[in-house]
Formats: C-alpha cells, structure tokens, sequence
C-alpha cells in the first residue's frame, strides 16, 4: 500500500468478506489487521489480492486468549506460552533435503483447544495424494525415515478418552492431517481447518511435518521439515528478509528455492 487511498481499498474489500468483525491497516507497517470469526484465512488474502494488492500472512491468533492459569498448568511462563502459539514448517527444495518439494505450512493456536493449520506446497507428482502427519520427533538428518511414527499427542488410553469426550476418531493417531492432492503442476494447499483438539501448537514445536505420497514406494518418497515457533500477531511486522533481501509481500514458493551461488 502507497497511499490513504491504498488502504482504503484494502480495508473496503476485507470488510466485505462475511465473518469479518473489523479491519484497520497501517500504511506506516504497510499491514493489514483483521478481527474475524473466519472458516479459512486464505479468504482475507483472497479479497486482497482481488483488490490488486499482494498479501502474506505474516501472523495471526489472540495471545490474550492464553493467560497465566494455563501457563501454570503447562509448567511454564507466560512469555514462553505466548510465544509458543504459532508454529512453521517450511519446505526448501533438494539442498535442504526435501527433495522437490518447497513451501510452507503453518500452525496457530486460536485457543487452549483449537488450533488452525494451513499450508501450500510445490514440487510434487503432478495428479499423487500426499499424506501429511506431524511426526515424534524433529530429527530430520535422513528426512522422514529419522522422524519417528505419526505423531500420537499422548499414550493410548489417554487419546481414547480425549476422543471420547470430543466425538474424536481414536484409532486416527492426532497427528495425522489427512492427505492433499497436487494439481498437474504438483501444487497442493493445505486448506486452512482446524485439526484435531489433540494438537496443541507448544507441544508441536520440535517436532516436524512430513509430506509422504500416498500409496507410494515407502516414506523415502517424502520430505520432512521441522515445526519451528513462528510470529503471532503483531510479533514480526517485517516486510523484508535480511537474509536475502526478499520482500515479504512479493515472495512465492519459489523463494524457498535456494539459488546455487
């Protein structure tokens, strides 16, 4: 956004989108902020972008929503809590180990017992399913084969339980995201939902996120990144990756590429 008129535009066509309570943008951050009771995020950067404007999401979630009793109770501080609320996966292509595939997927806790993933990925088989599952364990030196099972929250009996009092399918392991499907130019998204109640985004950090085809020759053919804490709202309003020189809003996936010089 360049001018008053910029954000005008912008807050116009969010404020369009059913389930949007209230958006401001800050042509000083260059952002947009949104208070909305939303199924998919994907739908504010989908009316923004219809605007003619380039969005990212660089934050989302409401660390007011986690205080001190459930710090308490997770026998940490409230500091460390909130800045365990979000969560990323990102995918950097064959010199990173992950093959093809590049992208990102994220994780954000919207309360105690709700958490939102969403996600896009490339450089898979055009036409494949993929499952994706978060895995034990964050090791990724032999990508997923030192990652461990799928993810379980908790022992067995304690999943049970879980799944009994919230109407959950017990014999799905909480790790288990479900699968997605490329499209002939081995693009996928993970739409944004919210998963299992059993996936809390601080007990997730550590670990990582595998991409397995469905049905394929074995979880060689798959890539595996770890789930490292990411920015909530307000945390990171940087538009430009000091790293490389990146500006936020303009990147793709194929930024994820890393260039052989």
């Amino acid at each position: 956004m360049s001018c008053g008129k910029c954000v005008a535009a912008v807050e116009s066509a969010v404020a369009a989108v059913p389930g949007v309570e209230a958006v401001t943008g800050a042509l000083e951050t260059n952002t947009v902020r949104v208070v909305a009771r939303l199924q998919h995020a994907d739908d504010v950067i989908d009316a923004i972008t219809g605007a003619g404007y380039k969005a990212r999401l660089i934050g989302s979630g409401d660390v007011e929503a986690f205080g001190e009793d459930l710090a308490r109770r997770l026998g940490t501080d409230l500091r460390t809590l909130r800045q365990s609320l979000a969560a990323v996966a990102e995918f950097k292509g064959k010199a990173y180990g992950h093959g093809d595939v590049t992208g990102v997927v994220r994780f954000v806790a919207v309360n105690e017992d709700t958490c939102v993933v969403e996600g896009a990925l490339e450089g898979l088989v055009p036409g494949a399913a993929y499952a994706v599952t978060v895995r034990q364990f964050g090791d990724t030196t032999h990508g997923v084969a030192t990652t461990g099972g799928v993810y379980t929250a908790v022992d067995a009996s304690a999943d049970a339980d879980a799944a009994a009092d919230a109407d959950i399918d017990a014999a799905r392991a909480a790790g288990d995201l479900g699968e997605v499907t490329a499209d002939a130019d081995g693009r996928a998204t993970v739409p944004s939902r919210v998963v299992d109640s059993r996936v809390k985004v601080w007990d997730v950090i550590g670990r990582s996120l595998a991409v397995v085809r469905a049905n394929g020759p074995g979880e060689e053919d798959g890539a595996a990144a770890v789930l490292a804490r990411s920015a909530g709202v307000g945390e990171n309003l940087k538009r430009v990756c000091h790293c490389d020189g990146t500006v936020i809003f303009e990147s793709t996936p194929d930024d994820f590429k890393p260039s052989s010089a």
